[in-house]
């Protein structure tokens, strides 16, 4: 059986520095993410400062959901079936197919009170069931419905377990609809642990909270936050890869993601944050989860107003070419780094070892034309390819017998 996150352990990570290479002379930091825009080739722990150009990705495909789940707002694997919920009164949970967004199955749980169901996680023991979504700001019922894996189809209101919490931060429960930071439709769970991604109307941002996962009353312990300028509404993660998809819209209802990876010692936000646009226009965005094959799947709830916008499911695109950073292992074994890469008007050519003699260089298109030759010497070369046509292109590097061939995309 397939659960999301995939795996579910909650690791710590270990920070390996490369000291010992001889360019460096120092565990420098700075961006080492090759896609960022300030990417720094000599640095060797990333900081959590890369910065990365606006990026638009439209879905793969994207399918009309069923008039059931209208208010789609959760997404999640269960016996091997993607699950989605409504998030206000209705206690039914529907198994999707993601093919055609028609309802395969489904199941009752209307013993339950649904006063603002958000998100659904499962770990290897429970299906948990966050109402915690939070409008008025002003809720002091949040809480979480805590049922056994295998149990999950049962209906039993007996095997239920709940967990309520506050915001160790709130001091204020006035009621103000969509301006208070104390709404939340995100979070994650762990073998112990449930992580709550706040959706902040007034502010923009996101704080990251950790409760335990047991049963009591418990304070929601603020750990991070970011100015993610826009509004979350749901997460996922591949634990295994340790990366993390939010996602949320804009106030313009424009939908978009955010990937997190090259993270430590379990802090999300303390690496490389990635914000990708989804190009499908005004959609209200409400979920989404790993798909198990390095891709996710979302789902937007059907909105009325400027335009009319129907509930739908869409599969995303694949996370990979995302996230593959210039790590420090990587570097330990390459030579060099190509970057920025896409380039537009210039590329430069890092080297990391200290040479002698020169290194030759070769540019070739993507159909095995060469296009320029030369040499360089030193550890950094900086070329112009504006006048290079838009494509792919090969960067031989030779210097004696050694010889490495690196891909350049040309916007």
């Amino acid at each position: 059986m397939i659960c999301n996150p995939i795996g579910l352990r909650y690791r710590s990570w270990i920070l390996f520095v490369f000291s010992w290479v001889p360019v460096i002379g120092y565990s420098q930091t700075g961006c080492t993410d090759i896609q960022a825009s300030n990417f720094n080739p000599v640095a060797m722990v990333n900081d959590g400062s890369c910065l990365y150009p606006s990026t638009i990705a439209q879905p793969e495909t994207s399918v009309p959901l069923n008039a059931m789940v209208n208010e789609s707002s959760g997404l999640f694997f269960w016996n091997e079936k993607v699950w989605t919920h409504n998030d206000d009164t209705d206690g039914h949970f529907y198994a999707i197919d993601t093919l055609t967004g028609e309802i395969m199955d489904t199941i009752n749980w209307s013993v339950l009170t649904n006063v603002d169901w958000e998100e659904v996680q499962c770990n290897e023991d429970f299906v948990v069931i966050g109402d915690i979504g939070n409008n008025l700001g002003n809720r002091t019922d949040l809480r979480f419905f805590v049922i056994p894996y295998n149990a999950f189809d049962s209906g039993d209101l007996f095997v239920v377990d709940t967990i309520s919490f506050e915001y160790e931060d709130q001091t204020d429960w006035t009621p103000s609809l969509n301006n208070n930071d104390f709404d939340a439709e995100a979070f994650l769970l762990t073998q112990d642990s449930i992580f709550i991604f706040s959706k902040c109307w007034s502010s923009m941002q996101t704080k990251r909270y950790a409760l335990p996962l047991e049963v009591g009353i418990h304070i929601a312990q603020r750990r991070e936050e970011y100015n993610v300028q826009g509004l979350i509404t749901g997460a996922s993660w591949d634990d295994l890869k340790e990366q993390v998809v939010l996602c949320g819209y804009s106030n313009l209802l424009m939908p978009f993601s955010v990937l997190l990876f090259d993270y430590s010692n379990g802090q999300f936000f303390n690496g490389n944050k990635r914000k990708i646009v989804l190009g499908m226009g005004l959609h209200q965005v409400e979920a989404v989860v790993n798909n198990g094959n390095g891709s996710f799947l979302f789902s937007n709830e059907a909105y009325d107003g400027v335009v009319n916008v129907g509930a739908s499911l869409h599969r995303g695109w694949m996370i990979d070419p995302w996230v593959n950073s210039m790590n420090e292992i990587t570097k330990a074994q390459e030579p060099a780094v190509i970057y920025p890469n896409p380039a537009t008007h210039s590329v430069s050519v890092q080297l990391f070892n200290p040479i002698h003699g020169a290194w030759r260089f070769s540019i070739f298109n993507e159909k095995g034309q060469q296009m320029d030759k030369g040499k360089f010497h030193g550890s950094k070369w900086t070329y112009d390819v504006s006048e290079l046509p838009p494509g792919f292109y090969t960067i031989q590097l030779l210097i004696g017998q050694k010889e490495y061939f690196y891909r350049m995309i040309k916007e």
